[in-house]
């Protein structure tokens, strides 16, 4: 396993808990404020198939990306 000071740079590096976390907690209060509203990250922020996997549960849903080639890999692999 790869530690902080061996890991290939540029990395995504998080704590999978906390981020679970910070995303159920940011879609339950999207929830709350506006219920019915379908919720739409934007994966240009993550730029990573993991953290929309955790985000979207495998469901295909509506995705915001920043280019064509973000929304060809989203493509591919999310759908």
């Amino acid at each position: 396993m790869a530690t902080l000071s061996t890991i290939n740079t540029p990395a995504l590096v998080l704590d999978r808990a906390i981020a679970a976390r910070n995303m159920a907690r940011m879609q339950g209060y999207l929830a709350s404020v506006a219920p019915g509203v379908l919720f739409r990250p934007h994966l240009k922020t993550a730029k990573s198939i993991a953290v929309a996997d955790m985000l979207f549960d495998g469901d295909p849903v509506p995705q915001n990306v920043s280019g064509l080639n973000e929304r060809d890999l989203a493509k591919s692999k999310l759908l």
